[in-house]
Parts: structure tokens; sequence; C-alpha cells
């Protein structure tokens, strides 16, 4: 960003959330459920906010994102998370072996299936929601 000498930081970040945001949350309606993955994204994240506000490395990160109006990446990759069962249960009938895929897992005895992991996550927040309640495979 310094050789097109950007300085204004809210133009640095609609750049990160143009160019850089998009990969680091790729697919993250699938990985994005399970602890530790996305550490290292979310580090980037608060390293580019610090380095774009011309800050020390030690400033503390609720203090970075709150001066720049953010929240963390987390909470961009739920809202994912939370959608993709409804763009599954909402794809039309052409796409009947993506949804009966989608409901095998669900009801996948081994509780490896990505709702499973997502409702644990959901339930260590004192989340009640069952995913599994408005799919069916016809």
């Amino acid at each position: 960003m310094y050789i097109l000498r950007i300085s204004d930081p809210a133009l640095r970040c609609k750049l990160f959330d143009s160019l850089v945001q998009p990969m680091v949350s790729y697919a993250c309606n699938v990985w994005g459920g399970e602890d530790g993955i996305g550490d290292k994204a979310e580090l980037l994240h608060r390293q580019c906010l610090k380095h774009f506000l011309c800050i020390r490395d030690k400033t503390a990160n609720v203090i970075v994102l709150a001066e720049c109006g953010r929240f963390p990446l987390r909470l961009h990759w739920w809202q994912h998370i939370l959608r993709y069962p409804n763009r599954i249960n909402n794809l039309p009938d052409d796409d009947r072996l993506i949804k009966c895929a989608f409901v095998e897992g669900l009801h996948d005895p081994s509780q490896v299936f990505w709702s499973h992991k997502v409702q644990n996550q959901l339930q260590r927040q004192s989340v009640c929601l069952n995913i599994e309640d408005d799919f069916s495979c016809q």
C-alpha cells in the first residue's frame, strides 16, 4: 500500500476487506466452527490494523479493533457458518444430490460431520440452535 501511497486507515481497511479477507475466509462456513483454526488469520488481521494505524505491536487488540470500528474475523466467519444451512436448504431441486449429502451428514452417527462441530461450539456459548430441524431429503 506504500507503493500506492495510501495513508488513510479507513481506505486500507476497505482494501483488506476486498483483497485479503476473502482469501483468509475461504470456505469458512465449513472449517470456521473448529477451535484454533483461523487464529493465524486473526493475528494477520490485527497486525495489519496496527500497521495501518502506525501504532506499536504491544497495543491492546481490543483497542485496535475499536479504534478501527471493526470486529474479529471470527464473527464474519460465524455469519457464514450460520447462513450455510439456509443456503443448502434453499437450493433448487436440480441440486438435490448436494442437499441429500448434507442431510446424510447431519444424521452421521460418528458425530464428525460439520453440523456436530458447529452445534458443540454453539452449546459452549450457551446458544441453543438445532441445525437438523429444517432438513429432509425428498
